[in-house]
């Protein structure tokens, strides 16, 4: 099972209820399921957010498996998903891999702690396949260039679409995941929307006014590549690198869950235990509550303003 062996049971109780949330929502629709009661009427919203009226047609059987997704893609392959020097070519890029459900974590179409999120969370294929439906359904995309950021976004309100994020690195643009997560969401009519201005990426939305919270804001790592950081921050047994490991995780790659549970000793095979005492408080508290925040945006749970195109 993906979420256990990535230690993220609690994100399969919460795709277990939008699986069945969203199971009940395509019966309804399809005249299959008759609701009735005082709640009947309040439904209206969430089923007009299944933009196409369709519902999700997502059969789970018919899905590879977790490893399949997590297979490095073949060297003549590679070229159908890597970062352009053309945004569009990166965005048709990335949304290949949604449609081919690749989860290779070294794919270089993505930024760096992109890569270091991917590695570390599983792949949960009835989540992917309902993000490769929503980008189908959102397009044509609208791509709006601002200097060294990129963003793709949908004039229309698609569940589960949320905008897709890119930065110009070294000539090429990559997609940036972790921002994504952090900052972006969607309501329960399927309009997306930013929740937090403390993001480079809020200049492509100068009339939304949401919170300005820089506590998930990366941490400036002096030009040390994010991975390698990681690295060696992991060998440390020291309370203040195993500190800055948590709040790396956290913050520059949004790996919640590993950065409430960084273990006490560092070294590759050493058995993970509490996150060591005031030097992970913060980091684990900012963890558990980006996490419910994250999951509960990307499941429609909350509601937020609208968020439109430029």
């Amino acid at each position: 099972m993906p979420y256990a062996s990535h230690r993220a049971l609690g994100m399969a109780v919460m795709d277990v209820m939008h699986f069945l949330r969203t199971h009940a929502l395509d019966a309804v629709i399809a005249g299959e399921l008759a609701l009735t009661g005082p709640h009947s009427a309040g439904l209206s919203k969430e089923i007009a957010g299944r933009s196409g009226g369709g519902g999700a047609q997502v059969k789970l059987s018919t899905l590879p498996s977790h490893a399949e997704f997590k297979r490095r893609v073949p060297d003549e392959r590679r070229a159908r998903y890597a970062p352009s020097a053309d945004p569009k070519e990166s965005v048709a890029a990335f949304v290949r891999t949604r449609q081919g459900f690749v989860g290779d974590p070294s794919l270089e179409l993505f930024t760096r702690a992109s890569r270091v999120m991917r590695e570390h969370y599983p792949v949960a294929p009835y989540e992917e396949a309902l993000r490769a439906e929503a980008i189908s359904k959102a397009e044509p995309l609208e791509l709006h260039v601002r200097g060294e950021l990129a963003i793709a976004i949908s004039s229309k309100a698609v569940r589960e679409f949320v905008p897709i994020l890119l930065v110009r690195e070294e000539g090429l643009w990559r997609v940036d995941l972790v921002e994504t997560f952090k900052n972006f969401g969607f309501d329960r009519e399927g309009r997306y929307w930013i929740d937090n201005t403390a993001t480079p990426y809020a200049v492509f939305f100068p009339d939304q006014h949401p919170r300005h919270d820089p506590s998930l804001t990366p941490l400036d790592l002096a030009g040390e590549p994010v991975e390698a950081a990681i690295e060696r921050l992991e060998k440390s047994d020291a309370p203040r690198d195993r500190f800055l490991l948590a709040e790396i995780l956290m913050r520059n790659c949004f790996v919640s869950a590993e950065a409430r549970g960084v273990p006490r000793h560092g070294g590759s095979g050493g058995s993970r235990g509490r996150a060591i005492g005031a030097g992970a408080c913060e980091p684990a508290r900012l963890a558990a509550r980006a996490d419910r925040r994250g999951r509960a945006r990307h499941s429609g749970i909350s509601a937020s303003p609208h968020v439109g195109s430029e």
